[in-house]
C-alpha cells in the first residue's frame, strides 16, 4: 500500500505535501485488518493536507539515507528470491552502499550515479546490473511516499566497449585430445560430456540420471546447483530449461560413468576424491581442471570454455545457429549470432553429426 510503512512492529504512515515528508505511527500490530484501517486513515488525511491543513499527530520526516533504503528493500527481498539471486543482490547493495550510501535520498542525481559509473573499470553491462537493485529500492521508497521520484526510472549507464578478443578461446582438436589424455575415471567423464554438451557447470553438476533418456539419447536440463545455494534451482530463464540431444562422445562419456554412480541412482557426477556431489565451479577448477591443463601443456582457460568450445565446433561445422542456441539454453539465436559469429558459416542440416565427425571420430578412429 502506498504510504504504508511496516516498521518495528508497527505501521507507520507517510505523507508527501508541498515537498515535505510527514509521518504518523500507529501503535497497532501490522495484521492485514490494521493495513486496511490504515490505508482508509491516509485517504482521510490526504484530504485534509491539500486543504493546507497539517494535523498535529503528523511530524515532518528526517531525511532519509540511501543506505536505509537499500537495506530495507533488501530485508523484504531476502525471503521471496532464490539464495544465490539474494548473495547476488547483497553483493551488489553493498557496493552501491559504499559509494552513496551517506548520501541523503532527496540529493540523489544522476550525475552523481553517472561520476559513479564513469569512474568504474567495470564494463556497461556489469554497472547496469548493479542500478538494477538500485534501482528497484529507489523506486520501493517512492512507492513509501519516503522520496518524491526514482531519478534511475528509465535510465541505464552507456560506456563504449571495447570488445576484447581473449574472451571466448575455444579448444582445438589437438587441445581437447591431450586434456582428456591426461584424464580417467570420473574427471575424463565429466570433462568430455561438457564438451560436448555445451551445458553450463551448475548444470551438469546437477544432473541425476532420471535425467538421461538412453533410448532417445537425450538430456534433460530442468535445475542446477551454484557454489552459493546448498540445494538445485530452477533454471533462471525458461529457455534454460530444455532438452538436449546426446552427440556420440557425451553419451559415450555417461556410458562410462555408470559404473560410479548409476547404482546410486541420483546424481551423476561426483568428485573422485571424496565420492559426493561437487558443490560448485570451484572445487572442480582447483582440484581438476588447474592440474590438467598443465599436464597438458594446455594454455589455460575458464572450465566455462569448454561451453565455447561446443558452440564454436557447432557453428564452424555448420551447425544450424538456432539448433545450437536450444542446447545451450538460450531463449533465441541472436546471442549466438553475436558471441560466435566468426565461427557461422552457412546452416547445414544433420545437425551435430558434422561437428562429431570432424572433432571425435577423426581423433579417436571411431
Amino acid at each position: 500500500m502506498r504510504g504504508i510503512i511496516v516498521r518495528n512492529n508497527h505501521i507507520q504512515i507517510t505523507i508527501q505535501f508541498n515537498k515535505i515528508r510527514y509521518r504518523k505511527t500507529l501503535k497497532v500490530k501490522p495484521i492485514p485488518a490494521n493495513l486496511k484501517y490504515a490505508n482508509r486513515q491516509r485517504e482521510a488525511w490526504l484530504l485534509i493536507f491539500s486543504q493546507g491543513n497539517i494535523p498535529s499527530e503528523f511530524i515532518k520526516q528526517s531525511s532519509t539515507l540511501i543506505s536505509e533504503i537499500l537495506m530495507r528493500w533488501l530485508d523484504n527481498k531476502e525471503k521471496s528470491v532464490k539464495s544465490s539471486t539474494f548473495n547476488g543482490y547483497r553483493t551488489s547493495i553493498a557496493i552501491i552502499s559504499h559509494s552513496f550510501g551517506y548520501i541523503d535520498a532527496s540529493q540523489l542525481t544522476i550525475s552523481k550515479v553517472r561520476d559513479f559509473c564513469n569512474a568504474s573499470n567495470a564494463s556497461a553491462k556489469r554497472l547496469n546490473n548493479l542500478l538494477s537493485p538500485f534501482r528497484q529500492a529507489i523506486q520501493e521508497a517512492v512507492d513509501d511516499d519516503l522520496i518524491p521520484k526514482n531519478i534511475l526510472k528509465g535510465w541505464s549507464y552507456k560506456k563504449i566497449r571495447v570488445k576484447d578478443s581473449n574472451n571466448i578461446v575455444p579448444f582445438s582438436s589437438n587441445e581437447q585430445k591431450a586434456i582428456l589424455e591426461t584424464l580417467s575415471g570420473q574427471a575424463k567423464n565429466l570433462i568430455q560430456f561438457a564438451l560436448w554438451t555445451g551445458m553450463r557447470t551448475s548444470e551438469y553438476i546437477a544432473l541425476e540420471w532420471s535425467d538421461i533418456n538412453f533410448l532417445d539419447k537425450t538430456v534433460i536440463v530442468e535445475r542446477a546447483k551454484t557454489q552459493e545455494s546448498n540445494t538445485t534451482e530452477k533454471p533462471k530463464t525458461a529457455a534454460g530449461k530444455r532438452t538436449i540431444k546426446l552427440l556420440a562422445p557425451a553419451l559415450s562419456a555417461l556410458i562410462e560413468q555408470k559404473i560410479y554412480t548409476y547404482k546410486k541412482g541420483k546424481e551423476i557426477f561426483q568428485n573422485p576424491r571424496t565420492n559426493s556431489p561437487w558443490t560448485g565451479d570451484q572445487p572442480i577448477r582447483r582440484t581438476l581442471w588447474i592440474p590438467a591443463l598443465k599436464k597438458a601443456d594446455v594454455l589455460y582457460r575458464k572450465p566455462y570454455q569448454t561451453r565455447h568450445t561446443f558452440a564454436s565446433m557447432m557453428l564452424s561445422s555448420g551447425e544450424h545457429p538456432m539448433w545450437v542456441a536450444q542446447q545451450m539454453g538460450h531463449a533465441d539465436w541472436s546471442m549466438i549470432a553475436r558471441i560466435y559469429g566468426k565461427w557461422m558459416p552457412e546452416a547445414i542440416s544433420d545437425v551435430g553429426l558434422k561437428a562429431q565427425k570432424l572433432f571425435w571420430e577423426s581423433d579417436y578412429n571411431v
